[in-house]
């Protein structure tokens, strides 16, 4: 796991050392083992490729980056893990002698890429990564981004230069960059709490979509403003493909004699890929949430590996606290369990170091937990496995209930349903929720069942299609008019991913694949845990595991309203039911109640009049009504209280 960045002049007069280095220091918490850098020029440009590495596989300066290729011919900067490397030299040993000079990963991916086709490169490698290869014979530039968006890669340019990193730190960092906030990212961060790929929040500074590989002719290429990532996408000079989408996955015909064999072949399939990220050179670990997920994993990494470390943290907030259950979890499976528990003002406290970890703005309060336990988990371990991926490919979310109990109505009878559901707004909430609450088991979605019900219900009379009922599902702020000017939608990154031949469940999930895993989950646990240099690996994110799960009959997924079904009936053969079967619990924190207490002081200062004239983007008038109401307890508006606090933090510390 690393950081790297580079960067292009064509304006030779730009090329700065100093200021080249300082951006690349910005890096040193995703790599604080080695840093360096590599200086080239040639007649028509001057090129600088940096890399900081945390050191995992061969931790020896053998396998420090850049690195060049055997015959020299290519170098690379690479952040990630190979898993299955060693089984990629056995393939480029039959084809060439290589003298390797280190066991990295790195060396070998270089060696691969020199030897064999990119395409068919990318198609065989097993692990997570973003990395970028300059040829020096043809002048070009590869730039690619694994399977499900686990590794950040970021592309921004003028007429001038082109760059491309790890993280946006070390583009604000140049003297010469142009820090303008996309309007249209700031529309979608607070529709939904994370800015979709590709759009970032500065404009002309693109994300590189997952699973794709962009390949750069810099003999050809007309440097220029880069306007949109379909100008990328567009450019002749450019040539930009998906290297693996789920649709292509959907081609395997998977024969079905009984559900044991099933249910086989997966448990088959996580082990493999479990084993395989168990590859490391230093101390690795689990996260264990006492969830299904985590749970699943650890069953599977027993297997192979004995004193396995897990990690927990608890709340003295008991309502949000699922670490009893990771407690007789870990009893069962007898690992050399770390649980901590975190007051109130240790929680709280992490909230000042959101922005060291997130460099745009980012509003997943999952984000103050997870970067609890990545800094209790990196005080013993190096790496960390975690269940990520599970709920997206096995279908998880609750909001997949909700569509399958209730979209088959609404589809059919969306006027009177809707006209049904206003009747929230006029009888006394204690009398409609029980009303609902009986009929709908609305309840059965959440633990907070006065939030669950305000947000069900406030939302679904604006439902007229399946895909206005996700959105509605999954939306913060929508159509309050919180921004002083009216600002256009990007092209709606949830149409598409459109695919009739799912059914709505499906749909979502695979809406859910690719676009709220990377942009959000996984971006939350790579820079949560990179903040503390820690590793986290997702074993449910292979390529063979997700293209089999796919393609299985739905009730391999959701069964009778259970959800994760198949990974339920595995995890049924190593702990009991009572651990198993209840209900989902996210990973939370209290914001409601922080904000209504310790808090309080805290957000009136955040969200005052003064701080939000420092860029003027907020109608103050509609966030005053937002926390009268919060404060008065008629709405639960925490979320959206959340995501204009993290976008003022955010803004004044890298704008203002």
């Amino acid at each position: 796991m690393c950081g790297i960045f580079g960067i292009i002049f064509k304006n030779k007069n730009l090329y700065n050392q100093n200021n080249l280095v300082n951006s690349l220091n910005l890096l040193k918490n995703r790599g604080p083992d080695s840093q360096n850098y590599i200086e080239y020029e040639n007649s028509n440009y001057k090129y600088f490729f940096g890399h900081t590495r945390l050191s995992i596989l061969d931790t020896s300066s053998s396998g420090n980056q850049p690195m060049y290729s055997n015959s020299k011919r290519y170098l690379i900067i690479f952040n990630g893990e190979i898993y299955n490397h060693l089984e990629i030299r056995n393939l480029i040993n039959k084809k060439i002698k290589i003298f390797w000079k280190s066991n990295s990963d790195t060396e070998t991916l270089i060696n691969f890429i020199e030897n064999f086709e990119i395409d068919y490169v990318l198609k065989n490698i097993s692990g997570m990564f973003a990395f970028v290869v300059y040829d020096f014979k043809d002048d070009k530039l590869y730039l690619a981004r694994d399977i499900a968006g686990e590794k950040p890669l970021y592309i921004t340019g003028n007429e001038e230069y082109l760059a491309f990193s790890s993280d946006l730190k070390p583009f604000k960092n140049l003297n010469f960059y142009k820090k303008d906030i996309n309007k249209i990212a700031l529309k979608s961060y607070l529709k939904y709490n994370y800015i979709p790929a590709p759009i970032t929040i500065f404009e002309n500074t693109f994300k590189i979509k997952s699973a794709s590989v962009i390949d750069i002719n810099l003999k050809k290429y007309n440097f220029k403003t880069i306007q949109s990532y379909q100008s990328i996408l567009d450019d002749k000079h450019i040539k930009t493909k998906k290297w693996w989408t789920l649709n292509t996955a959907s081609k395997q015909k998977i024969e079905i004699n009984n559900q044991k064999q099933i249910f086989d072949k997966i448990e088959n399939l996580l082990e493999k890929s479990t084993k395989e990220q168990l590859i490391s050179d230093v101390p690795i670990g689990v996260f264990l949430s006492g969830g299904v997920d985590s749970s699943l994993i650890l069953s599977q990494i027993v297997k192979n590996k004995s004193n396995v470390d897990t990690f927990n943290i608890g709340f003295d907030f008991k309502e949000y606290d699922e670490s009893e259950d990771a407690n007789k979890i870990a009893r069962i499976f007898k690992t050399n369990h770390n649980h901590y528990v975190c007051n109130k003002n240790e929680a709280i406290s992490m909230i000042d170091k959101i922005n060291d970890a997130f460099s745009e703005p980012f509003a997943d309060s999952s984000q103050i937990p997870t970067m609890l336990v990545s800094q209790i988990a990196r005080k013993k371990v190096k790496v960390i496995l975690g269940g990520d991926g599970g709920d997206e490919i096995f279908g998880g979310y609750n909001r997949y209930l909700l569509a399958n109990k209730y979209w088959k109505y609404l589809k059919y009878f969306p006027k009177p349903f809707n006209l049904i559901f206003r009747a929230h707004k006029i009888l006394p909430k204690n009398l409609i929720f029980k009303i609902f609450d009986n009929y709908f088991n609305l309840s059965s979605f959440s633990k907070n069942k006065i939030s669950s019900y305000n947000k069900i219900l406030n939302k679904i009379e604006k439902i007229h299609s399946r895909q206005s009922f996700y959105e509605n599902l999954i939306e913060e702020w929508s159509d309050e008019n919180i921004l002083n000017e009216k600002i256009s939608d990007e092209k709606n990154h949830i149409g598409m991913y459109s695919d009739k031949n799912l059914n709505f469940e499906e749909w979502m999930m695979s809406i859910d694949f690719n676009t709220y895993l990377p942009d959000d989950i996984l971006c939350k646990v790579d820079r949560s845990s990179m903040l503390f240099s820690l590793e986290a690996r997702s074993p449910f994110l292979n390529k063979d595991l997700i293209e089999f799960v796919y393609n299985l009959p739905f009730e391999f997924k959701i069964n009778n309203q259970v959800t994760k079904w198949s990974s339920k009936k595995i995890l049924e053969k190593y702990l009991p039911k009572e651990l198993i079967y209840k209900s989902k619990q996210g990973f939370g924190v209290p914001l409601a109640e922080w904000f209504r207490n310790e808090l309080k002081d805290y957000v009136y200062d955040n969200l005052s009049k003064n701080s939000c004239d420092k860029h003027n983007l907020f109608n103050y008038k509609v966030i005053q009504q937002t926390l009268d109401n919060h404060y008065n307890k008629n709405i639960n508006s925490e979320f959206k209280i959340w995501s204009l606090i993290q976008f003022n933090s955010w803004y004044n510390k890298f704008i203002h």
